[in-house]
C-alpha cells in the first residue's frame, strides 16, 4: 500500500483509491478472504530482500482481476512492473489463472501484454422522472470524464 500511495502522490492522484481509510479497510478485509470466488493475490518482486514491485488483485475462478500494481520509482529504469507482470504471466497456470482482466481504460502495458480484447459499452435506462434525471447526470459524467 505504501508503494501505491507513493505512486499516487508522485503522479498527482490525490484521489487515489488507497488514500482513504475506508478503502484500506476494505482491502484488508479482502486480503483476509478465503472465499474461492474472491481469492486475494499478492505478487511481489524483490532484489536482495528489498521490495521492488508489487501487485494486489483478486482471483475469481480462473480470472485474476488486476487492481493495484506499484513499483519503487528508484528502479524505474529497469521496468520492475513489467518484470513482475511477466513473472505473474509465467506463473499464472500454476495458480489456476487462465485470464488476467485489466479492467477499463487504455495504457501501454495493457497493449503490450494483451492477446485478446473485449469492447463493452456503458449505459443506463430508466422510465421514471428521477431515473431519467440520474441518467442525464450519469451521461454527462461519462462524456466529460473521458
Amino acid at each position: 500500500m505504501d508503494l501505491k500511495n507513493a505512486q499516487y502522490r508522485r503522479t498527482g492522484q490525490d484521489g487515489g483509491a488507497l488514500l482513504t481509510s475506508e478503502n484500506v479497510r476494505l482491502l484488508n478485509q479482502l486480503m483476509a478472504s478465503s472465499d474461492p470466488d474472491c481469492l486475494p493475490r499478492l505478487s511481489v518482486l524483490r532484489c536482495d530482500g528489498q521490495l521492488i514491485a508489487a501487485h494486489f488483485g483478486l482471483q475469481c475462478g480462473s480470472v485474476l482481476h488486476y487492481w493495484f500494481p506499484a513499483y519503487d520509482s528508484r528502479f524505474a529504469n529497469y521496468s520492475p512492473g513489467r518484470i513482475l507482470y511477466r513473472c505473474m504471466l509465467l506463473n499464472a497456470p500454476f495458480n489456476g489463472i487462465a485470464c488476467i482482466d485489466h479492467g477499463e481504460g487504455d495504457s501501454a502495458y495493457k497493449r503490450d501484454f494483451t492477446n485478446n480484447e473485449h469492447q463493452y459499452f456503458k449505459g443506463l435506462i430508466s422510465s421514471n422522472p428521477w431515473g431519467q434525471a440520474l441518467m442525464l447526470i450519469q451521461r454527462l459524467r461519462w462524456r466529460f470524464a473521458a
